[in-house]
């Protein structure tokens, strides 16, 4: 089923890619290269051997995009980070220093996940926020979305779950619910010299994690969402198409390798589409409302530079992404001058370093997303249609045994299969 253009046209006056050519060969062979049309309908009703031939051409395919999307640099297509979503993620960055450092110093693994972390601002000014992938395909998820949750809190950011997930299989008292992981601990083995190139430290700190109270204390809000009504919609193969790529590398419990599985996360449940899906939800609702920039920001395991996926983040020992990342932290502390706060924070010695390490996880569109570009701007328009796409040959539903009323099959729970998506 194909998506419906706005109507009004003024979806699309959502902000271009921070000046930079967008390649439209690139996005052209990412459009195509998902669906394959009716190679791709025939292919999956014939045997198996075929499957996996057009599967290893899929990934190839997604190879070569991605390598693409890496020389173009191109980082903001869904829109530049606003002042507001810059100081959010600049405060996300130091409580997720804080924790590695403590977690280090305290030999304490608790939360050490990562995961992909999308933000979203409206022309109305509103914050939303949500991790990828679906909680009934990834095992990990809820423990993932815990370490966010205790970051954010941690870092005095407000997190609210939106009441629309209450109504469509989620639970409106999530935040309150899960247990936040405190990492904190009592500074026994600080020392200041650590922690110099990696936070803004505050002459005046009660803890000897806080970093500059203009920071850690600016208030900011934003609305959470896993967005069910979408995930719902999915598990019946009606949402966005997913660029369904080739993965011979997922390991089961016994150490044994799952071959030729086709995964269908790309695309379809990133980050950018679940908050894109969102702002759809809630526009059916009554909700006018306008997305001015969507970003992915990867949380990491480590210190910089551990702390970015090199897949979609600029890697400062490439020559060339060195650059690219050099002319990112330049824009984005041009757009961070605009905040009230900026004077504050920019006098510290060591700001431009720290404030390039909480830029770097800036993540690139995967192939799935660059496919999607247009849908994704098309669906604010609460007439939009999301696609029909055959989603029986797919990893999450072949072997994961998902039901579209989310329960857990015997063949699920006594093979306990490990599944943990990212994007790749």
């Amino acid at each position: 089923m194909s998506a419906k253009p706005s109507e009004s046209g003024k979806v699309e006056k959502l902000p271009s890619a921070s000046g930079r050519n967008v390649s439209g060969e690139a996005v052209a062979a990412a459009e195509k290269a998902p669906s394959a049309s009716a190679k791709s309908a025939s292919v999956l009703k014939n045997t198996e051997q075929e499957y996996e031939t057009f599967a290893k051409e899929q990934e190839n395919e997604f190879k070569k995009i991605r390598a693409v999307m890496k020389t173009i640099g191109n980082m903001f297509y869904f829109g530049k980070p606003t002042p507001k979503m810059l100081m959010c993620l600049l405060k996300l960055h130091q409580e997720y220093i804080a924790k590695c450092k403590a977690n280090k110093e305290r030999g304490d693994s608790k939360l050490n996940l990562s995961c992909m972390f999308g933000l979203m601002e409206d022309d109305k000014g509103n914050l939303y926020a949500t991790i990828s992938e679906d909680p009934k395909e990834d095992l990990k998820y809820n423990e993932k979305r815990t370490m966010i949750y205790s970051i954010l809190k941690q870092a005095n950011i407000n997190v609210t779950h939106h009441p629309i997930d209450a109504d469509h299989g989620g639970t409106a008292k999530t935040i309150t619910s899960d247990p936040i992981i405190g990492w904190r601990g009592d500074g026994k083995y600080f020392k200041e010299k650590d922690y110099k190139d990696f936070l803004l430290l505050s002459n005046k700190r009660e803890h000897p994690y806080d970093y500059l109270d203009t920071i850690r204390n600016y208030p900011i809000e934003l609305s959470w969402t896993d967005s069910w009504k979408y995930l719902q919609s999915r598990r019946t193969g009606k949402s966005f198409s997913p660029f369904k790529r080739y993965n011979d590398d997922i390991t089961e419990k016994d150490g044994k390798k799952t071959k030729y599985q086709i995964v269908c996360n790309n695309g379809s449940t990133c980050t950018e589409a679940k908050l894109f899906s969102f702002i759809h939800n809630l526009n059916e609702e009554g909700e006018k409302i306008k997305p001015v920039s969507c970003i992915a920001y990867w949380i990491g395991k480590d210190l910089p530079p551990g702390h970015i996926l090199k897949s979609y983040c600029y890697d400062a020992t490439n020559t060339e992404e060195k650059k690219k990342l050099e002319e990112l932290t330049n824009e984005c502390i041009t757009i961070l001058k605009k905040h009230s706060k900026y004077n504050d924070i920019s006098k510290y010695f060591e700001f431009k370093k720290i404030f390039q390490n909480a830029v770097q996880p800036f993540a690139l569109a995967c192939p799935g997303c660059l496919a999607n570009i247009q849908k994704y701007k098309n669906s604010v328009d609460p007439a939009f249609e999301f696609n029909k796409w055959n989603h029986s040959k797919c990893y999450e539903k072949r072997v994961r045994q998902i039901t579209t009323g989310g329960r857990r099959t015997k063949r699920r729970r006594s093979h306990g299969r490990k599944m943990t998506h990212k994007r790749v």
